[in-house]
């Protein structure tokens, strides 16, 4: 008698830490997961900022370019106004 209850007691013990190291692992892998995401969002974002600001200093270099040729009279007003279509 006692070894069948020391018995199911173990099965009973093991069963109950497998359940527990399967939600502990099952949280650290959507952690990772979480992660991962933020970190390819962040990766995202920062291309996007880089090509945001390369556009912003090509856009500023034509209008700084288009400002001189209005100043010395070589490019149409029309041009200065509008220096990029972006």
């Amino acid at each position: 008698m006692k070894i069948a209850y020391a018995a199911v007691t173990s099965a009973t013990l093991a069963a109950n830490m497998r359940k527990q190291f399967n939600e502990a692992y099952g949280d650290v892998l959507t952690m990772k997961r979480q992660l991962h995401g933020h970190i390819k969002r962040e990766k995202a974002l920062r291309g996007r900022t880089q090509r945001y600001l390369c556009l912003h200093r090509q856009h500023a270099a034509a209008s700084d370019e288009t400002l001189r040729k209005t100043l010395r009279g070589e490019a149409h007003l029309k041009v200065a106004i509008y220096p990029m279509q972006v």
